[in-house]
């Protein structure tokens, strides 16, 4: 679906659709196109767990398990025609922050790099195929 054709269908006004549960939570997600139209969202931090760490700056912040952060593991996919949120994937490979999404062809994407924990980056690549529809 290209721009205009997304226009026509909303009239030129913005989708009211909002995710709902956890995909409020993360900040700092990427976000990518698929070959269909449908849009890609996934990595991020907790936001809950950074703005404490802002207020209360606690010593031991960076010390703890990539797993205590809570990083958005899941992969979110909106449908601008049916106006939904859906989940594709959930993965801990796929919990982290500041990382680049790309599509791929056939509804397939990469997630590239990113923070897994504060301070800590990964150069691996998750490859998510054939994203479906729910």
């Amino acid at each position: 679906m290209d721009c205009a054709t997304a226009r026509r269908k909303t009239n030129g006004q913005r989708s009211k659709a909002r995710p709902t549960g956890t995909t409020s939570r993360y900040q700092w997600v990427a976000a990518c196109t698929l070959s269909d139209g449908r849009i890609a969202v996934a990595g991020g931090v907790n936001k809950d767990i950074f703005l404490e760490a802002l207020r209360n700056q606690a010593p031991d912040y960076l010390q703890h398990p990539a797993e205590w952060y809570r990083f958005n593991p899941n992969v979110f996919i909106y449908d601008p025609d049916t106006e939904s949120w859906s989940i594709e994937e959930t993965t801990a490979e796929a919990a982290r922050a500041g990382a680049s999404i790309v599509a791929g062809q056939d509804c397939d994407l990469y997630l590239l790099g990113g923070e897994i924990k504060p301070r800590i980056r990964t150069a691996e690549t998750l490859y998510i195929n054939e994203i479906r529809r729910h």
